[in-house]
């Protein structure tokens, strides 16, 4: 007979235990986790007008300093404020602390759902709800002079394809920024393409855009060389954007304080006849170089310059064989607000190198924004362009309207764009240019596009009709959505005409899982049927995914098989494939991503168009094992240092911080920054602030899956059916468990059946 004597607080530890347990298993069995990861200053969308700023309260900077305490709301008065007394406590200045209550009583903070930016008399206000942060900056000062240094933000694409029988292409390009003290700046675009097929060769490489740019409090300076297919996506708020060979500037503030690097959701839709890749060329340069596939295919408008011009699309199969061409026109301009501004530009123009002044100014009118652009040559040759744009709402109907007005010392001409959406009636959008006639300063050319959509029941039905030059396309499509517990498939099927390349019809299935996709492509153009197949598998982790492809395709007597892997995460992305079809094997290797060098050293991280870069350093794990999270939308991993892409004339209290949880683990982030103003071309640092709280809970079995008892190595214990439970400060890799004389080395990483792998030493 044995005594086992069971004190009072060992009772009460297993019984917590045991309901730590039974919350566990009652989780996992009714197929719910829950998300433990709690992220300082954040709060879950749809949460924001209950609580968020109305409890904890809101960070505040005011013309770029932070102060103390925070801006709460008041449920009963609807009105934010700050504590007066903490100002006065921290010495501040009792006249700004005034400014800012009353800045605050005039905002509608219901209103503002989720963030919004506002103004308030002569005062520029931010708010992010979900990151808790409100921002204001007094017009008469807001043009704050940062402190900036010597460093580069450098972004590279590189993008090679070939085979066994000669063909070889790379289009590799890149864009600098170069920090500089005195808020200076520099910028270069470089490029260089070349293609090899059979006995033909072409190249072409240059620094296509270079200049020096010298920010003041209210205007900048600028001088160099410009390019216009080097303006990014948005950037141009005209149909007239001419490229100098050299140039000098003046300009105010406001075109980038506000200004829009994304524009809206066009696309550029072509239709291939076989797998394969196109050339978008402008002037005879490779702007971009994409992958086709069979049937119809798309490329964002925000993957190419800003600007109204036109491109050829120029069609090769795997083996580089030039296989048909097209021409379109790219309508990628902004007319939307940018605030108020103007700039002043005298020059040389690139191609004929007359004498040139240009004059732009934009102006908000009381809804109405307005944008004039002049120039004017010394050979007498002289154009404008002036557009207005204001967004409308009738009955939730919303009508975005643009009119444009060309003059030039040849006649007049102008434009007009509509676009207007709604739920029931659907949506329209329609654009009409008249302006090859205008003038020799800048040529113009003539175009005219309609689209319309609209889902009747379950299916989403849309026409698209355009004119450029002497060819048209038409568009016919029918679209469904099909929905069920673990997939869901999509399919399209249309009909088009298009002028030189006859009618066709097209089918496009896609079906979706969790992590993988599926997809069919038939295209008949003139009696030729193409098709092709694929399939991808995806892996999502903390620092990005991964994915895996496999793709067929057939045309005439053609039958093709391609490999491709890919890689999304911190350092940017990298895709590599390997083909073959019935006489080569095809190659490719693409890599887009940037890097950053300053006095904090040399880091890498992903391709960034508005040139400054916030280092992130992510402190190590103890337990051998890694974490990772997102800043602005950017994957880090602990132990490493990555630079992630912020916004340029930017202020920053506090970096937007987000998990996938892809590990359950119970992480509090934070990653201060306190950036004044965010300057092109510089470096930012900052070290993040994480603290782990891990709860480590299951079974610990052996590999026949029967239960492991004894103690572990920090001194918990495992009971007789293996279940065991502790916290940890840090991510732990294994742990070693003593059973008896036998010792267990356990994987904390793999969780299958709630259970873990203990393997004996």
């Amino acid at each position: 007979m044995f005594n086992v004597i069971i004190t009072e607080s060992e009772i009460w530890r297993y019984k917590f235990k045991m309901c730590l347990l039974a919350i566990y298993v009652g989780l996992y069995s009714h197929g719910v986790k829950a998300d433990s990861t709690s992220l300082v200053f954040k709060t879950p969308p749809g949460f924001e007008n209950i609580n968020v700023g109305k409890a904890s309260g809101f960070l505040v900077t005011y013309n770029g300093n932070a102060l103390p305490g925070y801006a709460t709301y008041n449920l009963s008065t609807k009105i934010l404020s700050i504590d007066s007394r903490r100002y006065k406590e921290n010495a501040f200045n009792s006249k700004d602390v005034k400014n800012v209550n009353e800045i605050l009583k005039r905002i509608n903070f219901e209103k503002c759902e989720r963030g919004c930016e506002i103004q308030v008399d002569n005062n520029d206000v931010s708010i992010d709800k979900l990151n808790q942060t409100i921002s204001i900056f007094d017009k008469n000062s807001k043009y704050i002079t940062p402190q900036t240094d010597f460093s580069l933000v450098h972004n590279q694409t590189i993008d090679i394809k070939g085979n066994n029988d000669g063909y070889r292409s790379a289009n590799i390009s890149g864009n600098g920024y170069i920090g500089l003290p005195s808020q200076m700046y520099g910028y270069f675009n470089w490029y260089y393409n070349n293609r090899t097929y059979q006995n033909t060769q072409s190249s072409n490489s240059a620094i296509s855009t270079y200049y020096l740019q010298k920010n003041f409090d209210k205007y900048y300076v600028r001088a160099g060389k410009q390019n216009s297919l080097d303006y990014y996506a948005g950037a141009i708020n005209s149909v007239i954007s001419p490229s100098y060979n050299s140039f000098l500037t003046v300009g105010s503030q406001d075109n980038f304080s506000r200004e829009t690097k994304q524009n809206g959701a066009d696309v550029l839709t072509f239709f291939a006849m076989s797998e394969g890749s196109v050339d978008i060329e402008r002037d005879g340069r490779v702007l971009l170089n994409r992958s086709s596939s069979v049937g119809k295919n798309e490329i964002d408008y925000r993957m190419l310059p800003s600007g109204y011009y036109p491109v050829e699309i120029i069609y090769f199969d795997k083996n580089g064989r030039e296989i048909g061409r097209e021409s379109q026109m790219i309508n990628n301009v902004n007319y939307g607000n940018q605030g108020d501004n103007w700039h002043i530009t005298a020059g040389k123009q690139l191609y004929d190198d007359s004498n040139i002044l240009e004059v732009g100014v934009g102006h908000d009118m009381q809804g109405y924004y307005g944008n004039l652009l002049a120039l004017a040559a010394d050979n007498g040759k002289w154009t404008t362009d002036i557009n207005i744009n204001k967004p409308l709402l009738f009955d939730e109907q919303v009508f975005q309207p643009t009119i444009g007005f060309r003059a030039g010392e040849k006649g007049i001409g102008g434009y007009a764009s509509l676009a207007v959406g709604n739920s029931e009636l659907g949506s329209i959008t329609a654009s009409y240019y008249q302006q090859d006639d205008v003038s020799d300063a800048y040529y113009t050319a003539n175009s005219s596009s309609i689209s319309y959509s609209r889902n009747f029941g379950a299916n989403l039905v849309s026409y698209s009709y355009g004119r450029f030059y002497s060819s048209d396309y038409q568009q016919l499509q029918i679209s469904r959505l099909f929905t069920g517990e673990t997939f869901y498939a999509n399919t399209s099927l249309g009909v088009k005409r298009q002028t030189n390349f006859g009618d066709g019809v097209y089918l496009n299935l896609t079906l979706s899982y969790k992590d993988s996709q599926t997809r069919l492509n038939i295209y008949n153009s003139s009696g030729d049927i193409a098709y092709s197949a694929s399939y991808q598998k995806e892996w999502i982790d903390q620092f990005g995914s991964t994915t895996a492809n496999i793709d067929y395709g057939h045309n005439k007597d053609n039958d093709s098989i391609t490999l491709s892997a890919g890689r999304s995460g911190s350092l940017g992305e990298l895709n590599t494939s390997v083909g073959f079809d019935r006489n080569n094997t095809q190659s490719s290797i693409y890599y887009r991503g940037g890097l950053s060098v300053s006095k904090y050293g040399v880091y890498p991280g992903r391709y960034n168009n508005s040139g400054s870069v916030l280092l992130v350093d992510t402190p190590a794990n103890d337990g051998g094992s890694y974490y990772g999270f997102n800043v602005f939308g950017n994957p880090v991993k602990s132990g490493l240092i990555y630079s992630v892409p912020i916004n340029s004339y930017k202020p920053i209290g506090y970096a937007s911080v987000s998990n996938n949880n892809a590990e359950d683990i119970d992480m509090q982030i934070e990653v201060p920054v306190n950036v004044l103003k965010s300057h092109p071309g510089q470096v930012y640092y900052s070290k993040a602030l994480v603290n782990i709280n891990q709860i480590y809970s299951g079974f610990m079995r052996n590999k026949l899956g029967e239960p492991i008892s004894g103690t572990l190595s920090n001194g918990e214990p495992v009971y007789r059916n293996g279940l065991f439970s502790f916290n940890s400060e840090k991510l732990i890799k294994d742990i070693s468990l003593i059973h008896g004389d036998v010792n267990y080395k356990c994987d904390l990483t793999l969780k299958k059946d709630n259970g873990y792998v203990c393997i004996p030493l």
